[in-house]
């Protein structure tokens, strides 16, 4: 039955997309209910670049974010540099915050 888990889980991923660019949306000021348990970010320090393959895929060169997934694994990805330091801790909380939205009214 994965294409009727798929339509539900399709908008989770959606809206915690649509969280991630709502620069509105203050993660710190108005956390999801469960983000204390979601790891911190952790950074990778000291990190040397070499050329890399052509992808692939073609993102648009405007892409700093993205959140999907399939069924009931998901994944939120974000560039971390100086111009996004807010859109990496909508990041953190977006499918959290997402899955509440939908479920808030079964929150105990």
């Amino acid at each position: 039955a994965p294409a009727e888990f798929s339509q539900l889980s399709d908008v989770i991923f959606d809206l915690a997309n649509d969280l991630i660019e709502c620069d509105e949306w203050d993660p710190i000021k108005h956390p999801a209910p469960l983000a204390s348990h979601i790891p911190t970010t952790k950074r990778l320090k000291n990190l040397t670049f070499t050329k890399a393959l052509e992808p692939d895929v073609k993102l648009p060169n405007n892409m700093k974010s993205t959140c999907d997934g399939y069924i009931d694994d998901g994944i939120a990805i974000v560039l971390d540099n100086k111009d996004t330091t807010k859109m990496v801790e909508r990041t953190r909380q977006a499918m959290v915050m997402a899955l509440h939205t939908i479920f808030r009214p079964n929150a105990g």
